[in-house]
């Protein structure tokens, strides 16, 4: 995370976020860069999986791919609440037997 804090000459303060990410291509490459697409909650992204979508021809010219991390959380969800649902069928099964 690259945090850019600045002072206007009214004396207010802000700061800029700025998401360093490393990937490896499917070549072996290892690619080091700012991420100028707006990440969700790049604060708190250190450590986060997210799909990237590179050119063939230069890896440095990339993309998230946001869609597929959401994608990742609804299936994510869908399995827990089958899990959920076959541990209450479960219970409710074992309970009748008795």
């Amino acid at each position: 995370m690259l945090t850019d804090t600045s002072t206007d000459e009214d004396g207010h303060t802000s700061t800029s976020h700025t998401p360093v990410i490393t990937f490896t291509t499917h070549e072996g490459t290892t690619v080091t860069a700012y991420c100028a697409d707006e990440l969700p909650d790049p604060v708190n992204s250190h450590g986060r999986d997210v799909t990237i979508h590179y050119t063939a021809d230069d890896p440095a010219v990339f993309t998230p791919d946001l869609a597929a991390e959401h994608r990742s959380r609804a299936l994510d969800f869908a399995c827990s609440l089958v899990a959920l649902l076959l541990g209450v069928a479960a219970v409710v099964v074992g309970t009748a037997l008795l």
